[in-house]
């Protein structure tokens, strides 16, 4: 743990805009994941069922692009300190294992004690295995050019896996059956059978959607890129902190347009689809996530004395105190739904039920009556938050 002087900027070094973008971010997560009847809910704030964007689709590569982002900030730092990198892989892995942990000691916690339903993937999952393979990487390379190209090549040749690579018992795709059909393509295929090793080895193992999983292991290699985007990002401002290069961030921005130009283009050839974790996918989410990041550095970090107005200030303090603990945001919004919707019961209902149905009953309009709820849950979540907020203190895995 660590305690930084109290403002929104927390810790020198840091940038106030990232630190807001992952704060907000964690905010409408938390909103779409807890709304108070998932039979009323406002549908952009609804998964794509399988092809198409909405903009909850958006949040897990902006969670991924930040991540990266984050790495050059704090590995590269440690790195010009001269730490080994022997040293800096086994803190590496040591907080992927802590991720990986933390994940499936939610799972347990929901399916406990029907171990058989225990779900090896997740978000978690995903975050420790992009993790570790971003950040190792990035012990031996740091060059903005290697990134760009790894990531074209991902998202390249993840497209033609799709397209090309014949699945077993189903043929190939576009001949056999169509190019991102959700259950004969080789990502989904692949799923299956490392669950099926699972159940047969230990027992357990399901995947999300039952044939197949959106944090499955083919598709984290795609969302590796998500996380590649996320480094490039993150060397330049960082080499703009220590020189100003507005060339250099002009480049970047650049970038972030042609990443969205390109994802509609590659879009003709694979559409837009989170569960897949497709190639437009990842340059979509890549250029809206700069462009974003780009705006919020222009209006915050890039002009470090400007007093912002008590709305805006109290606007970034709420954003800064989620930002700043967002893993103990994710880990207390996930772990109370558990118990409201698991474990604890009123009178023959879950508690979620209860609540709801009692201290929300004098809203009669169906979706604006779920949306409170979750806004609600929202700000109960916020209050772990704000207390470390306040006490200066930023949890660290």
């Amino acid at each position: 743990m660590e305690k930084p002087p109290f403002s929104p900027k927390i810790l020198p070094g840091r940038l106030l805009s990232l630190d807001l973008m992952r704060g907000y971010t964690v905010a409408f997560m938390i909103i779409v994941n807890n709304p108070g009847d998932w039979s009323h809910v406002y549908a952009p704030l609804l998964h794509a069922e399988w092809n198409g964007l909405t903009p909850t689709d958006l949040v897990f590569p902006s969670f991924l692009f930040m991540m990266g982002c984050a790495i050059p900030f704090s590995l590269g730092g440690k790195l010009s300190r001269g730490k080994k990198r022997s040293w800096l892989f086994l803190d590496i892995f040591r907080r992927s294992a802590v991720l990986l942990l933390l994940g499936w000691l939610l799972t347990i916690l929901a399916i406990a004690p029907a171990w058989s339903l225990f779900r090896f993937y997740g978000v978690l999952s995903r975050f420790a295995a992009t993790y570790l393979v971003c950040a190792t990487l990035f012990l031996f390379v740091r060059s903005v050019r290697f990134y760009v190209v790894a990531v074209l090549g991902i998202v390249l040749g993840y497209s033609a896996l799709l397209h090309w690579m014949p699945v077993p018992g189903a043929g190939f795709p576009g001949q056999d059956f169509p190019v991102m059909d959700p259950d004969a393509n080789i990502v989904s295929w692949f799923d299956r059978k490392v669950v099926f090793w699972t159940q047969n080895h230990f027992g357990m193992g399901v995947l999300y959607k039952g044939t197949r999983d959106p944090e499955g292991l083919l598709s984290t290699i795609a969302a590796c890129a998500t996380v590649m985007t996320g480094i490039v990002s993150g060397l330049v401002m960082k080499q703009n902190s220590r020189q100003k290069n507005m060339r250099l961030m002009n480049q970047w921005t650049l970038g972030g347009v042609l990443s969205l130009l390109a994802s509609f283009l590659l879009y003709t050839w694979v559409p837009f689809n989170k569960n897949m974790w497709t190639g437009s996918f990842v340059l979509f989410c890549a250029g809206l996530d700069i462009l974003l990041l780009r705006l919020l550095w222009q209006s915050i970090d890039n002009h470090p004395d400007r007093s912002p107005g008590p709305i805006a200030k109290g606007l970034q303090e709420f954003g800064a105190a989620f930002g700043a603990n967002a893993i103990v945001a994710f880990i207390v919004s996930e772990a109370l739904a558990i118990f409201l919707d698991e474990r604890l019961q009123f009178h023959g209902v879950t508690a979620h039920s209860f609540i709801y149905n009692h201290l929300f009953s004098f809203i009669h309009a169906d979706n604006i009556k779920s949306f409170l709820y979750a806004i609600a849950y929202l700000l109960v979540c916020f209050v772990p938050n704000f207390i470390l907020y306040r006490r200066k203190i930023v949890v660290r895995i």
